[in-house]
């Protein structure tokens, strides 16, 4: 990609982001694989870079007729479960854009039929990372400030957009859940999603 070390100079403190532009989606994934890492000490938005360089477009990739062999697919979807594991593990970025990546593989997975047991992004996976988040407190909160959410302020109003940002993941994901209970809760969720802003 010509002129990129250029049009981002700020990107050169990680120099292997600008190198990883130049590759293919299938190159980037082999060079985690074959134990590509940032440096220690990277800062977390050259990991953010990372991520995106790494799930930008995969799903576009492996559903719209790539030529992605199943065994292809089989390999990067698992490389993506284990490069998430290993930023959580080593606490890399910030957790709600950690929560965001982990809630779009578990969402990406289960719309394409995907499932790795044991790797932490099933469906069931996502509920309970969302349950984290949505305490029974916190939603009892929002049942009592939606109402009147126009006249809250601006970061109370982003803190009911987040659980209406959550409850619309727990949606998604609802038929894929096995687990009757998870079902039930996401259900006892849903009626407040119009609600919010």
């Amino acid at each position: 990609m010509p002129g990129f070390d250029a049009e981002h100079p700020e990107l050169m403190a990680w120099p292997e982001i600008p190198r990883l532009v130049r590759l293919s989606l299938r190159e980037r994934f082999e060079w985690w694989i074959g134990g590509g890492r940032l440096p220690d000490g990277t800062h977390p938005r050259g990991w953010s870079e990372l991520l995106s360089l790494l799930f930008s477009g995969l799903w576009r990739e492996i559903n719209e007729g790539q030529a992605w062999s199943e065994a292809e697919k089989d390999r990067y979807l698992r490389a993506a479960c284990d490069v998430l594991s290993y930023v959580e593990e080593h606490g890399l970025i910030e957790e709600d854009e950690l929560l965001n990546r982990q809630l779009m593989l578990s969402t990406g997975l289960a719309k394409s039929e995907f499932s790795f047991t044991g790797k932490g992004y099933d469906a069931e996976d996502a509920i309970r990372r969302i349950m984290a988040v949505l305490t029974p407190e916190r939603i009892d909160e929002c049942e009592r400030l939606s109402p009147g959410w126009t006249k809250l302020s601006t970061p109370e109003i982003a803190r009911l957009h987040r659980v209406k940002q959550l409850i619309k993941i727990a949606g998604e994901m609802r038929d894929h859940l096995v687990d009757p209970e998870m079902r039930a809760v996401v259900l006892r969720w849903e009626p407040l999603y119009p609600r919010l802003p």
